[in-house]
């Protein structure tokens, strides 16, 4: 796998408690461990991802703009090549080229509401820093592929989230 780049945004808010070396490599190995798993014919050849940590407000225009649901979520992946769906009433088409140009080897955006993060890390007893960790990778998972619509499918991605993460988690 070539250099890969990593575009870190992180609100200012958050700015002070995140670091963007740190978010990169979580990014970096989730998409190598995950890209190390895929048949060898979904694999693209990825150059640029971009992760923006935001907050609930920001995450909530955006899950009700391209998913329907008008609802803070934990985090959003916006692929070039594995659009979502989309659940409002309407029937609006997912279409992430619209919003992000369609560059060659660009796998897409993750954007992650860092209070929704909070909040799950205290719901499940673990350290923020774990739970970022997990949610930055099962957003670069689904940037390249992965989906959990069964338990077979969430069983690999969580398997993935655990062992691309766990070395680079101080506790």
């Amino acid at each position: 796998m070539d250099s890969i780049i990593v575009d870190v945004n992180i609100f200012e808010e958050f700015s002070k408690v995140l670091s963007e070396v740190w978010i990169e490599k979580i990014a970096l190995n989730s998409l190598s461990f995950g890209l190390l798993s895929l048949n060898s014919e979904f694999i693209h050849d990825y150059h640029s991802l971009g992760i923006t940590i935001a907050d609930d407000a920001t995450i909530q225009v955006l899950n009700n703009e391209y998913r329907g649901l008008d609802e803070i979520t934990d985090v959003l992946a916006f692929s070039e090549n594995y659009p979502g769906q989309y659940y409002g009433e309407s029937e609006k088409a997912i279409s992430t080229t619209e919003s992000f140009p369609n560059e060659t080897g660009y796998a897409g955006e993750i954007v992650l509401s860092y209070p929704q993060c909070k909040r799950q890390a205290e719901e499940n007893n673990v350290s923020i820093d774990k739970e970022l960790a997990i949610l930055i990778s099962h957003g670069v998972l689904h940037l390249i592929g992965y989906d959990h619509t069964n338990n077979d499918e969430l069983k690999i991605m969580e398997k993935i989230q655990t062992d691309s993460t766990k070395h680079l988690l101080n506790k």
